[in-house]
């Protein structure tokens, strides 16, 4: 008993330093979630640009095919520098399109005329050709015999093309494929993944069709579509291009890999991603000409890194000198709230002894004591003298304004208030006779006297009498 008040001034901040070692590590750690949390919402909120740059870029080549099928379908007589012309202007806000393309629908017997009309539009030595596999090797040499071809006709830009043209895209087994999914649905499609014809480098490429009819419209009928088909427009895109183009006004912070669900292959890989573990990652997928694309995106090696590691060791280290500073602190304050309890405990001892002499006086005196508590209100206080000169028990009528307004007789009330008034506004004293109605309803005369109390601003804030 002797030893625990000497040791309680330690104990508490001992106590205040366990939980501020804790709060400080909490807060540390809870820096590291955050700061975690802001790098990958960045790093999303990046990627999900990225992944919208080239959903655009690529809707966008849809709406040059629609716009390249409208221009073929509506000028008659189309000649090779008609065609030109227009793909140029389309190509001017497109370079990542390798090439436009028209490809007619060409039944055997039709062959050789159209073979001859290309030459005469200065396809030297045009003819309708595949890619054939000999010794290993492969190459171009004239088709055989089919009922039908669907050559390259025209190409735009023909410089860098020129392998392609007279290609007959039925013989190759996915590009007819996609040229009959295009014929039977009458919307555009898009291949998986082929070595262009024209290509020279390792990109991908994807051919997208859009079918053309001897109607206006897309026939309502399968059978009807198959028999009406005139050919197609095509656009020749390299995968790379068309995301490195989209990419062109964006942050270079993030990898990109890009596959085709359907097929499992890889149309897109700026960096090995497949090998490299990220913090965090983020994927999307989007259908485009009947095939899936899955974009998956990664922070590039360095970027998204956290920075802010010296930030966060600086506020450890702080909250670690507070805490030892708060132990401290606290240890004084314990000392000193020691001291003011006993002041306290003095000071409301006193402070009950004189509310005891107050209350023995009030009983004694021969005269009322009211005291209106609060002077916006209309709770008030009557000693037992008070109810004794008015000839009431105590609690036979509540002490009121409203009562002690309504005891007050009639000729007295304005007066009465008036000097109440003017005290309040400290424009003089409150010392008053008047009459008040006692319970036997006749009114006495008393001499009644009081005094308002007012905050450190000096307004009034209560009132203390007598009668």
């Amino acid at each position: 008993m002797i030893t625990l008040p000497r040791q309680r001034p330690y104990i508490i901040p001992l106590l205040v330093f366990f939980i501020g070692i804790m709060a400080s590590v909490s807060i540390y750690s809870l820096m590291t979630e955050l700061s975690l949390s802001d790098r990958k919402e960045v790093f999303l909120q990046q990627a999900n640009n990225h992944f919208f740059a080239v959903e655009e870029h690529m809707f966008s080549t849809q709406d040059v095919l629609t716009s390249l099928k409208a221009f073929v379908k509506n000028t008659d007589n189309l000649k090779r520098e008609n065609f030109d012309n227009f793909a140029s202007v389309l190509l001017q806000r497109h370079q990542e399109i390798q090439a436009l393309e028209w490809i007619p629908r060409v039944p055997n017997n039709q062959r050789s005329r159209y073979e001859a009309r290309a030459q005469a539009e200065g396809y030297t030595g045009y003819q309708i050709k595949e890619r054939l596999v000999n010794d290993g090797k492969s190459g171009l040499a004239s088709a055989i015999d089919r009922p039908e071809y669907f050559p390259v006709y025209y190409a735009y830009p023909f410089q860098g093309n020129e392998a392609a043209i007279g290609f007959d895209l039925g013989s190759n087994p996915e590009r007819l494929k996609a040229l009959t999914a295009a014929r039977d649905t009458g919307d555009f499609v898009v291949t998986q993944r082929i070595t262009l014809v024209q290509e020279t480098g390792t990109q991908a490429g994807i051919l997208m069709f859009l079918p053309m009819y001897e109607a206006r419209g897309v026939p309502d009928d399968l059978e009807k579509r198959r028999e009406q088909l005139t050919g197609f427009v095509l656009i020749v895109l390299r995968v790379g291009d068309l995301i490195e183009k989209s990419q062109a006004n964006l942050d270079n912070d993030i990898d990109i890999l890009v596959t085709d669900t359907g097929s499992f292959e890889t149309l897109y890989d700026q960096s090995d991603v497949s090998e490299t573990k990220h913090e965090f990652t983020y994927q999307k997928a989007i259908e485009f000409g009947q095939r899936e694309w899955l974009f998956r995106f990664s922070p590039k090696a360095g970027a998204y890194a956290d920075t802010q590691l010296p930030i966060e060791l600086l506020v450890l280290f702080g909250a670690l000198s507070l805490t030892f500073l708060s132990g401290g602190y606290v240890f004084f304050l314990v000392q000193s709230h020691q001291k003011s309890l006993l002041e306290v405990e003095s000071k409301t001892s006193d402070l009950k002894k004189s509310e005891q002499r107050f209350s023995l006086a009030a009983e004694g005196a021969s005269v009322g004591i009211w005291d209106w508590i609060d002077v916006n209100g209309e709770d008030e206080y009557w000693s037992p003298q008070f109810y004794d000169l008015l000839g009431y028990e105590g609690d036979e009528i509540k002490a009121s304004l409203t009562n002690f307004s309504a005891a007050i007789h009639p000729d007295d009330v304005d007066r009465t208030f008036a000097m109440v008034e003017a005290h309040l506004k400290g424009e003089g004293i409150f010392d008053i006779e008047y009459r008040l109605k006692t319970k036997s309803g006749n009114y006495k005369w008393f001499r009644g006297s009081g005094q308002v109390g007012r905050d450190r601003e000096g307004n009034p804030k209560r009132m203390v009498g007598s009668i």
